[in-house]
């Protein structure tokens, strides 16, 4: 076991040892600027977190150009969570923590420090750690979306309000909002095939990644709660049995009156996987989290966590 600390040229040992890695990297760093792509030369199904909320790209501290640059050019599964202040870079034989934020102002005219460590278990610690943090991915079209608010950094003023005096023990990650849906197995009415087969087209054409994911969809009588851009956990009851599949983003919403009845067809890009018994998941979770799962509706943000967590391997 080998550990350093790197107080020179941070960036040029970061760079040469990502590109010298044979195996995906796990990075979570909490801002990624312009050009910052070129830094990091990672293999194929890397997993990047960074905060890519609207207030970093607003100001320019994330690049959704550089992170697409990273998933079309690289091959890297991006994620982002709001509140993250980490910067730790895993490797297949290394780990580097420190101070440093993947951008050419940190390479250039910030003096950074970081410790570098050959530690099996350091490594596994700290892919463990990227790991959990995992939990809102994006895809092309949103990384689109949040080019279009872009704009050039401004290096002295610092994102979020005023200081807090308080400290919290534990910080969670900031996630969008998962909504969980109660459904119940059942035919679509027959009157709806040719509505719901333009809307599935519509749908299909707003797959960020096909390959790796399916669509799915289901309805709901009434007018709904969930909304474009919503991670959704369904639950579905069948032969007295509940069953939860993994999440999904909802991509499409289209709502049909017939007869003064109401449907609201949701579609959303779903992963590939089995469903886990709603039991099973509830017993993971802990004392508490199955009464609040056979609920429908907003999950709190804790609850959220542990529930993609489960499902982010």
């Amino acid at each position: 076991m080998k550990t350093s600390l790197i107080t020179t040229g941070v960036w040029g040992d970061l760079t040469k040892a990502i590109r010298a890695s044979k195996r995906p990297s796990y990075i979570a760093v909490a801002y990624l600027g312009k050009g910052a792509a070129q830094m990091l030369p990672v293999k194929p199904n890397s997993k990047i977190v960074v905060d890519a909320s609207r207030a970093a790209v607003k100001t320019g501290q994330t690049c959704p150009n550089d992170l697409i640059a990273l998933s079309k050019n690289r091959g890297a599964r991006i994620y982002s969570v709001g509140n993250l202040h980490a910067k730790i870079f895993v490797l297949d034989k290394r780990v580097f923590i420190g101070s440093a934020n993947a951008s050419h102002h940190s390479a250039k005219h910030l003096i950074e420090a970081v410790i570098s460590s050959s530690s099996r278990s350091d490594i596994a610690a700290g892919r463990q750690f990227v790991q959990g943090l995992c939990l809102e991915e994006l895809g092309p079209t949103e990384l689109e979306l949040l080019q279009r608010i872009y704009r050039p950094p401004a290096f002295a003023k610092p994102i979020g309000g005023g200081r807090s005096n308080k400290v919290r023990a534990v910080v969670k990650p900031a996630i969008s909002r998962v909504m969980l849906a109660q459904l119940v197995e059942k035919n679509r009415p027959e009157e709806d095939a040719d509505f719901c087969e333009r809307n599935e087209a519509v749908a299909r054409e707003r797959m960020d990644a096909p390959r790796r994911h399916f669509l799915d969809d289901f309805f709901w009588q009434g007018l709904s709660s969930f909304r474009k851009g919503d991670t959704l956990l369904q639950v579905v009851e069948r032969n007295g049995r509940k069953i939860m599949y993994p999440p999904g983003r909802v991509i499409h919403m289209a709502r049909r009156t017939y007869r003064k009845r109401v449907t609201t067809y949701v579609y959303l890009e779903r992963r590939r996987g089995r469903g886990v018994a709603l039991n099973t998941i509830g017993r993971r979770l802990g004392r508490g989290a199955l009464k609040r799962l056979n609920r429908g509706g907003q999950l709190p943000q804790d609850m959220a966590a542990a529930v993609l967590a489960a499902w982010s391997t």
